[in-house]
């Protein structure tokens, strides 16, 4: 939840309700993934360029 918190900035949910809570963390799970993997290929180009 740290690395969530200081990457994305996200420090509170918006939306109240366990079925809501829990559909936006997974949101913003999806898209911390998103933003590692786009790193990640980023990083893979770059490597394999060289």
């Amino acid at each position: 939840f740290g690395i969530i918190k200081e990457a994305l900035g996200f420090r509170h949910f918006r939306l109240r309700g366990q079925k809501k809570v829990s559909l936006e963390w997974t949101l913003v799970c999806l898209a911390y993934n998103l933003k590692r993997l786009h790193r990640l290929g980023a990083t893979l180009k770059m490597v394999s360029n060289s």
